[in-house]
């Protein structure tokens, strides 16, 4: 004969009583665990800040390892931009050294500088400076590009004080610590910022910045004047005012000057003068080689100062802060 479904009910309670009460136990154990865990994460801070003090160091050492990969690549890419200048140095200085060799071009140098004793004017400086360009253009364009990875560098350390900084915080957060607590640790990324800058640009100026291009333009133009001069003094103190009309006057300034000297029996000493500043002019490539140089290794040690400075100012970021 067939149960019908309230036979079923009764002759199964006790069954389904044991079942209901099993599932209430356990889930009186597993609330239970849940709140003893909580309470526990609570009553133990120093296992949590455990637990996020290792979780810092992990990050501390990730960052580190990629500051000093970024550093090590930065001062690599500064070193091949200066090997390759220093390796343009010595056709620089002749491309820019032939506008006064010869025999012509150092009697027009002179003649353009005698001009300007008369008449006080500028136009031999001038024409160096014009002259010297290749090789300025070689200084400026390494130390544009050195610039751009001296700012990348410094960019990268901010971005990377500013992602640690996010992690440590988010570390606190996940243990429970107050993140006032854990900035006390925590040096102020916009302080660094401006303390790296500061750092950085006046290394950059020392070293790397355009005033040494001034420096470099400088010092040729008092070495070909100095090479010139005696030529110029020479032609300037003998022509009297029928040279100085000659020589302000007229398409020509060479053939002015020269056919001025002749006539006032100066033409011996000047022609003398000149080439001695011929000989002089002719070693003039190797003592520009020598000023390109100099310039270059400042870019260099300036470059080196400046990475150096970065580090240094990324390192106290990963002081520990618990």
């Amino acid at each position: 004969m067939k149960k019908s479904c309230f036979t079923i009910m009764r002759t199964d309670r006790p069954t389904i009583a044991r079942l209901v009460i099993l599932a209430t136990g356990a889930f009186a154990t597993i609330a239970a665990f849940i709140g003893v865990a909580s309470i526990h994460t609570t009553i133990d801070p120093e296992v949590a800040a455990r637990i996020a003090r290792s979780k810092i160091s992990e990050a501390a050492a990730r960052y580190a390892g990629a500051e000093a990969e970024d550093i090590a690549a930065t001062r690599q890419a500064i070193h091949e931009i200066l090997t390759a200048a220093h390796k343009e140095v010595s056709g620089k200085a002749d491309v820019a050294t032939q506008p006064f060799r010869g025999f012509c071009n150092a009697t027009s140098c002179a003649a353009m500088g005698t001009k300007d004793k008369l008449r006080g004017g500028h136009e031999l400086q001038d024409y160096i400076q014009h002259s010297l360009e290749p090789a300025t253009v070689l200084l400026s364009s390494a130390r544009e590009k050195i610039l751009v990875q001296i700012m990348s560098a410094r960019q990268n350390a901010l971005v990377r004080a500013n992602h640690y900084r996010k992690e440590t915080l988010q570390f606190a957060h996940d243990a429970g610590i107050s993140p006032t607590e854990l900035d006390t640790g925590l040096p102020a990324i916009g302080a660094m910022a401006e303390t790296l800058d500061h750092s950085v640009n006046q290394t950059i100026a020392a070293g790397i910045g355009a005033s040494l291009e001034l420096v470099f333009i400088r010092s040729t133009i008092t070495i070909l004047m100095s090479v010139l001069e005696p030529a110029i003094a020479t032609a300037a103190g003998t022509a009297g005012a029928a040279g100085t009309a000659c020589v302000i006057d007229g398409p020509s300034p060479v053939g002015k000057i020269i056919g001025a000297t002749i006539a006032v029996g100066g033409s011996a000493w000047t022609a003398k003068e000149i080439w001695q500043a011929i000989a002089e002019i002719n070693r003039l490539p190797g003592k520009i080689e020598g000023l390109l140089n100099e310039q270059l290794d400042s870019q260099e040690k300036a470059a080196t100062g400046a990475l150096d400075q970065i580090e240094a100012g990324f390192q106290p970021l990963l002081a520990p802060v618990l």
